[in-house]
């Protein structure tokens, strides 16, 4: 009898949540559409919706990117890229649909088409100012968030700036932590690439992947490493114990092997 009971509750239960029929379907609701560059190129564009439904039911999105082109039964997340030529402004389109109503929004995008710059530096000046970056950082204030132009654009700039000061990317390391939040974790790399073109000649200067090992042993700590290791370093750039990018004739080999044995000798 209990039992009986329990699966007649349920029942109950089950029909009270059913949706009836005759029920005013919901339309769904648009809580957000955004636009984003996606990269340093000014044409190509990141967009996202936030849609949800009431009635659970499953969500079509159609889009509209201003441009003459459109796209039916998109995602939620969209990419595309304008042309060259795309008008200067430009008003993006989302309808989302639940399959009985439609519920629409809409975004207007000023899309920075800009006029490259050539610039001509003169060697003789040491110190110049370059107007107008045209496609890269500005066009009359300088770095000036610009058509062709990010966060990680301008960061990769200022970051080889800074290792073309202390001698090139072979020289430069870098360590990325968290100094408000001991203990989580932390990456160290040389600021360089792989470099494929010099794989198995022995030419890469190893100066920066040292730097970089020396910041890590002082984060893990390993007291006076890093320091030994910018000494041997910097007697390996002044005895010409160095690859040929810094000055020197020495392998790779030949100029790690020198900070090795400078920081055993701990001299």
């Amino acid at each position: 009898m209990h039992k009986m009971h329990c699966l007649l509750c349920l029942s109950l239960l089950f029909a009270t949540c059913k949706k009836e029929e005759g029920n005013t379907n919901r339309p769904p609701a648009i809580t957000s559409l955004t636009g984003n560059l996606a990269g340093a190129s000014a044409y190509d564009y990141r967009f996202a919706a936030l849609a949800t439904d009431q009635d659970f039911d499953n969500l079509t999105y159609s889009w509209d990117f201003g441009d003459g082109i459109t796209k039916a039964n998109g995602a939620k997340n969209e990419a595309h890229t304008y042309a060259a030529n795309a008008p200067a402004t430009v008003t993006v389109k989302l309808e989302v649909s639940d399959g009985k109503a439609v519920s629409t929004a809409s975004l207007t995008l000023t899309l920075s088409h800009g006029n490259p710059v050539t610039i001509v530096g003169n060697p003789a000046v040491r110190f110049q100012t370059m107007e107008g970056f045209g496609g890269f950082g500005a066009q009359t204030v300088y770095w000036e968030p610009g058509p062709y132009t990010s966060a990680s654009f301008i960061n990769d700039i200022v970051t080889d700036l800074g290792a073309a000061l202390q001698g090139g990317l072979g020289m430069a390391g870098s360590a990325n932590v968290h100094a408000s939040e001991p203990g989580r974790v932390a990456l160290f790399e040389p600021v360089h690439g792989s470099a494929p073109p010099l794989v198995g000649k022995n030419l890469a200067n190893p100066f920066a992947a040292l730097l970089t090992t020396g910041m890590m042993l002082e984060h893990l700590g390993f007291a006076g490493y890093e320091a030994r290791i910018e000494r041997a370093v910097t007697a390996a750039l002044n005895e010409g114990m160095c690859t040929k990018d810094v000055g020197g004739s020495r392998s790779t080999t030949d100029a790690s092997a020198f900070v090795r044995e400078r920081v055993l000798s701990r001299d």
